[in-house]
């Protein structure tokens, strides 16, 4: 077994008790629990320190020598323990570094203390595990939220694309258009609990029987049904409630339907253009600017930090228009050349964002 040795300096000549900050030279950690007169086996008699991240065992000091570290275990990388009662023994196993497993078997003083320090070191324990469980919930959590957005953007994209090609009679656009959506229909109903089948099986029948006029409002209906989703704010899976009413890090639900609105308007702007419904366009331009500054802080949520020093030294948010958007990578105009930028960009990242490659 492996152990980890560090010389003492500046230790008092009092009692055997020993403080974290005498046997580190790192920040001092919040102490859970002491135990003293511990025999680690083959190392002799010391204390045994539980800290909010680590288990350590320090080798009682003599005329000799000073107190010695010999053993120090992240409360993380613990996997096993055991408390041997008939003869007080406590038994740790923990990873190590090379995917091997470190092993100590510590004989514990008898008394009420031993059992106040195994108790710490369980509740220790079982506070790391579900911190850990956490932490894992939020990244599947936050992997849901952004392959939603993702693949809503998608069904957004792949709709426009088919009421542009309606407008034009473009069958074999169509029908190739379709099976993209047939995949992301799927995803969106498996992965993200979105149900949109009845309206987009509807949208497969008009469709195939080439009836343009039926296909345009079923597929208002299959983009209304989406974003009524975002609407409601309520996630439509009941395992990630929890969750996301705890983790104010992670985007909201309700979050996701903003960038569901910009695809939406943005996807439409080309049908608008192709048409040339001057009016139209620019009404949805100019909802497109006001959509892009919220999108934008959604996908930077750095940016919402931002904070300005004024002259008295004291902090200020900064004004969003001059601080925020002078860092990122798009101004905020109402040209479509920039709006389609930011487009591609957004897409790029939601889609890297849902771990899709």
């Amino acid at each position: 077994m492996e152990t980890q040795t560090e010389r003492m300096s500046n230790t008092s000549e009092e009692d055997n008790k020993l403080e974290y900050a005498d046997i580190s030279s790192e920040e001092q950690e919040q102490e859970r629990a002491h135990l003293k007169k511990v025999k680690l086996e083959n190392n002799g008699k010391g204390s045994l320190l539980l800290t909010d991240t680590k288990l350590e065992f320090v080798r009682k000091k003599n005329f000799f020598k000073s107190p010695q570290l010999e053993l120090s275990v992240a409360l993380s990388d613990l996997h096993a323990t055991e408390v041997d009662k008939e003869n007080n023994i406590l038994i740790i196993e923990w990873r190590q570094e090379n995917n091997g497993t470190g092993t100590a078997r510590l004989e514990l003083p008898k008394g009420s203390d031993s059992d106040q320090f195994c108790n710490a070191l369980h509740d220790s324990l079982e506070q790391i595990r579900l911190e850990a469980y956490q932490k894992e919930q939020s990244h599947h959590y936050k992997k849901y939220l952004w392959r939603t957005a993702y693949f809503s953007w998608m069904l957004s994209k792949y709709l426009q694309f088919i009421m542009y090609d309606l407008s034009q009679e473009n069958w074999d656009n169509i029908d190739a258009n379709i099976k993209q959506l047939n995949d992301i229909v799927d995803h969106l109903t498996s992965d993200c609990g979105i149900e949109i089948d009845a309206q987009f099986n509807s949208l497969n029948e008009t469709l195939s029987l080439r009836d343009s006029s039926s296909a345009f409002k079923t597929i208002i209906s299959v983009l209304e049904t989406c974003g009524s989703a975002f609407k409601e704010q309520v996630i439509p899976w009941d395992k990630w409630g929890e969750i996301s009413s705890i983790d104010v890090s992670l985007p909201k639900w309700e979050d996701i339907g903003f960038i569901y609105l910009f695809s939406g308007q943005y996807h439409l702007l080309s049908l608008l253009q192709y048409l040339n419904k001057t009016e139209a366009i620019e009404e949805t331009m100019s909802r497109l600017v006001f959509l892009q500054s919220i999108v934008n802080l959604l996908m930077h949520p750095e940016l919402q930090e931002d904070v300005l020093v004024n002259e008295f030294g004291e902090h200020e948010e900064c004004e969003y228009e001059e601080t925020a958007f002078s860092q990122a990578d798009f101004r905020i105009d109402n040209t479509s050349t920039n709006i389609d930028d930011f487009a591609q960009a957004t897409e790029d990242l939601l889609k890297q964002n849902a771990g899709i490659l």
